[in-house]
């Protein structure tokens, strides 16, 4: 009768080891799954517009170099229609910009590699 108590014990503590390891299996999937969906950040990134493309909604930026001797990048940028224009504290839309303004833009990349303007500041 003994036997059959440990039996019983060991049983049921071995159900509740292999309940318990499917649960956190099932918890460490959905966390990897919220770390993926959260890749996105926003990033900012100073310069001087390069090109102005309004019929794509596009603006071009060649950032400003970090250090001497440094390659500067010219990043694409998609202005849609939730992202904020500042100039001199008055919302312009993208027709407000000209090529040569120095700008503060915020953005995020894309999985697709699009680079989404949030925000532009004319400085």
């Amino acid at each position: 009768m003994y036997h059959r108590f440990l039996l019983f014990i060991m049983m049921g503590l071995l159900a509740g080891m292999i309940v318990s390891n499917q649960y956190d299996f099932y918890a460490q999937e959905v966390a990897e799954e919220v770390v993926v969906e959260t890749v996105e950040k926003t990033v900012m990134i100073s310069g001087k517009i390069a090109a102005v493309d309004i019929e794509k909604s596009m603006i071009t930026v060649v950032e400003a170099s970090q250090a001497e001797g440094q390659e500067a990048a010219e990043i694409v940028f998609l202005v849609v229609e939730s992202t904020e224009i500042d100039k001199e504290g008055e919302s312009v839309t993208l027709a407000g910009l000209t090529i040569g303004d120095s700008v503060s833009v915020e953005y995020e990349t894309q999985e697709s590699g699009e680079n989404i303007a949030q925000s532009i500041w004319l400085n």
